[in-house]
């Protein structure tokens, strides 16, 4: 198991419908990379690890088990820029994934706070340096997409 992140290291996170993408706008918001309340990081998988097929295949896991969101696309990051607008990941494997990772904001949002506004510019940044891909066709199994 490959703990340690390389800095030129592909992340992807799996995007969900309505809670991180603006489909008027057609681009992510900021609670694609903004942690749940209580908490301060956001699930990852690592390219190095884990294929783009098991990213969607967890992305439309997480979809049948919740009737509030929709998987449809992938965000890709690299770990360099995650560093340089402010945050910094971990590698932490989980039941469901090792390739599993988390990016830290060192912020808790509890709810019925604003959320501060150095954790907004680290996430906007973030979100500027991701290349956002929206899945052609998310009722197939396989990813049919543009190569990540």
């Amino acid at each position: 198991m490959i703990f340690e992140l390389k800095r030129d290291e592909k992340l992807v996170r799996i995007i969900f419908y309505p809670y991180h993408y603006d489909k008027k706008r057609n681009k992510l918001k900021r609670g694609s990379f903004q942690p749940p309340y209580n908490r301060d990081e956001v699930s990852v998988q690592r390219l190095l690890i884990v294929d783009v097929n098991f990213c969607k295949k967890l992305g439309k896991e997480i979809s049948i088990k919740s009737n509030k969101k929709r998987y449809i696309g992938l965000a890709l990051v690299i770990v360099k820029s995650v560093l340089k607008a402010g945050a910094f990941v971990k590698a932490s494997h989980s039941k469901n994934s090792l390739g599993h990772a988390n990016i830290y904001y060192g912020y808790t949002i509890q709810r019925d706070e604003p959320i501060p506004v150095k954790m907004a510019v680290t996430i906007n940044k973030i979100i500027d340096s991701c290349k956002f891909y929206l899945d052609p066709n998310p009722d197939v199994e396989l990813w049919v997409g543009e190569k990540l």
